[in-house]
């Protein structure tokens, strides 16, 4: 799938909070500090398997929570990896 170049605002993260941009590090402490990688290999199969078979409904109110928590965890873990990543290409 092509995808067209994004618009410059869109490249810029709307999560972090101002220490979060400065220290992008912290995000990914944060991250791994409340889900351990065993349970992030689970909520994103849980997830994955929820958005192909569209069994949201059939979850109870703790796990639709948690899945949406983890999903807002995981935006600002990638907006940390993407300001590092751009840090590390502008050097």
């Amino acid at each position: 799938m092509m995808m067209r170049e994004p618009e410059a605002w869109a490249m810029k993260p709307r999560k972090l909070t101002i220490d979060e941009l400065e220290r992008p590090e912290l995000v990914l402490d944060e991250f791994f500090r409340h889900v351990p990688m065993p349970q992030v290999r689970e909520m994103m199969w849980e997830g994955f398997k929820v958005l192909v078979t569209g069994n949201f409904s059939r979850l109870n109110i703790r796990e639709r929570s948690d899945l949406i928590c983890f999903f807002e965890q995981l935006e600002k873990l990638v907006e940390g990896v993407h300001v590092l990543h751009s840090r590390a290409k502008t050097g």
